[in-house]
């Protein structure tokens, strides 16, 4: 098993893998550019011959992003009833 993993990151250019382990890292971090970065490290996953941790790392980044953006959206008409109700209160003397 180690001599396999030591022949994969032989392989791997090491510019492109750090460029890699950025992107993923960016795609948990940015709501909207997460789902962009994601769907970037799943296109060249394969073209490239890299680690198989990096295509889970970018599945489950975009399931984040993906519920992430739904619960935004989810929440909008909540946060708008709430703010009708605190400014009728407000407003009543």
């Amino acid at each position: 098993m180690v001599k396999q993993l030591e022949k994969e990151l032989k392989e791997i250019n090491s510019i492109h893998f750090m460029g890699i382990i950025i992107l993923s890292i960016v795609a948990f971090l940015v709501p909207a550019g997460g789902i962009v970065c994601s769907f970037l490290i799943l296109k060249n996953y394969r073209k490239a011959n890299y680690p198989y941790w990096i295509k889970c790392v970018a599945v489950i980044a975009m399931i984040f992003q993906l519920l992430t953006i739904v619960i935004i959206i989810l929440s909008i008409p909540t946060s708008t009833e709430q703010f009708d109700n605190i400014k009728i209160i407000l407003e009543t003397p």
